[in-house]
């Protein structure tokens, strides 16, 4: 509290000038807030990647379960009971109550039919689970016109016999199980009472049951079995292309083959790259799972190991090491494990910004009209835009002179033959020092002098 009335003091004595100061956002690097944004927006990407793996693949272990929609449901039969014998005792109360206490011991069989269906997960359950048992019964009932009964009862080996048959329909071929367990409650106590009337007609005014108590039931399995066809042969991988960047394409099949298609993405920003894997295999039983691992060598996994992914043409994001081949090993998995291999590779994979140089010919001028500077731009991968601007700032806020625009520093252009070597000479860069190597003028860049050509050992670099 003393720090903030501190700060409010001290804020209460700013001038407007002071204030003005301290909240002036003209000196904000723009460089540290680019930065700054692209810091919240690869944690909100965390965030979000992260919510999903947690409550959809089911990976947050005790704190979580698994996410699935399961419709469920019962169809229940009434229970029948059959008495071995029933003993009522009647005592009149003043004349106008009735005490009866009665016992009866008898027998009883249920039955009930459960179903379920999980959506997520593909499996279907269904059964049928009949229940036999003996019971002892007791009831004390007072009353006149309206009665009040207390029923104390205990069911004695509470027997049932669960016949469940699953069905798992998330691949194929179809695993089928069915299995019967028998299950022995020794001893079921439980006290009602229940408020009914006998005139004009008998109703039911109230029920509900006091007490409740039951002893560990006995579970064993009778029998469990599983019918499953087994798959023998091993998907098979084919041939398949998809052009990078199209949202609606055919996709072409071919023969059998060993080798998948592999490209980064273009157009994505360096700090967040991305490839294109595919690759399409074919089973004739089975569902088949795709994995891929990344190595500096073939079927290696030095790099990534081995994942799951989605197929059979999937982007994902993917932070790669760079300036180096990378070869990717996909396996094509069927449910009964048989697995085909497929290989491909990438030259490197770019996750930097091109790089280079700009060389001016000269320092000053008091010509209104020339500026000369040469260029030369180095990447992993190739160049596919390059523009040219010029202003009073650096990178992209240097544009007030000339604006932006494309250029093609890889372009080559044939020289006419002309006697005019002024004119020749203007499709290369401002004349410069060489030295001498090994018998060879090292001249940058080329130059024409007394009508020799000279050899040169230096940069290829193109004027701006």
């Amino acid at each position: 509290m003393k720090g903030l009335d501190a700060l409010g003091n001290r804020i209460a004595n700013m001038t407007i000038g002071e204030l003005e100061a301290m909240l002036d956002l003209q000196n904000i690097d723009p460089f540290t807030v680019v930065k700054l944004l692209e810091d919240l927006r690869f944690f909100f990407r965390t965030f979000v990647s992260e919510f999903i793996d947690v409550y959809v693949n089911g990976n947050a272990e005790d704190e979580f379960k698994q996410f699935d929609i399961v419709l469920s449901g019962e169809v229940p039969f009434p229970r029948r009971d059959a008495a071995f014998f029933h003993l009522p005792f009647l005592y009149p109360v003043g004349g106008l109550f009735e005490l009866t206490f009665s016992i009866e011991a008898g027998g009883f069989s249920d039955l009930k039919i459960p179903l379920s269906l999980a959506l997520v997960s593909m499996k279907a359950k269904g059964g049928i689970v009949p229940m036999i048992g003996s019971y002892v019964a007791s009831r004390l009932s007072v009353g006149f016109v309206i009665y009040i009964d207390l029923v104390l009862k205990a069911d004695v080996m509470h027997t049932s016999f669960p016949v469940i048959a699953e069905l798992l329909f998330s691949k194929f071929p179809m695993d089928v199980g069915s299995r019967m367990d028998i299950q022995v409650i020794p001893l079921i106590i439980r006290l009602k009472i229940k408020v009914t009337t006998r005139f004009p007609f008998k109703l039911t005014l109230y029920d509900k049951e006091l007490f409740r108590w039951q002893a560990n039931a006995m579970v064993g399995n009778v029998f469990n079995n599983h019918i499953k066809d087994h798959d023998d042969s091993p998907p098979v991988v084919m041939a398949y292309s998809t052009p990078v960047g199209t949202s609606t394409s055919t996709p072409h099949f071919a023969e059998q083959t060993t080798n998948c298609n592999i490209e980064q993405v273009p157009k994505l920003d360096y700090t967040e790259p991305a490839f294109q894997l595919e690759v399409v295999a074919v089973d004739d039983k089975s569902r088949v799972t795709f994995f891929y691992q990344v190595g500096t060598v073939a079927g290696g996994s030095d790099v990534l190991p081995k994942t799951e992914f989605g197929g059979p043409s999937a982007i994902i994001s993917q932070i790669l090491i760079g300036g180096h081949p990378l070869h990717f090993t996909v396996y094509a998995m069927n449910d009964d494990g048989g697995t085909s291999i497929a290989t491909c590779s990438l030259p490197t994979f770019d996750i930097t910004l091109p790089t280079g140089r700009i060389t001016p010919d000269f320092i000053s001028t008091s010509h209104p009209h020339i500026l000369r500077a040469s260029a030369v731009v180095y990447d992993d991968s190739v160049i596919l835009m390059q523009k040219k601007g010029l202003g009073f700032g650096p990178a992209i806020w240097g544009d007030q002179i000339i604006p932006w625009h494309t250029i093609d520093l890889t372009k080559r252009e044939n020289v006419k033959h002309s006697r005019n070597y002024g004119s020749i000479l203007n499709n290369f860069v401002f004349l410069k020092s060489g030295i001498k190597v090994k018998g060879y003028y090292k001249i940058c860049p080329f130059h024409v002098k007394n009508y020799k050509s000279w050899e040169y050992m230096c940069d290829v670099i193109r004027p701006l």
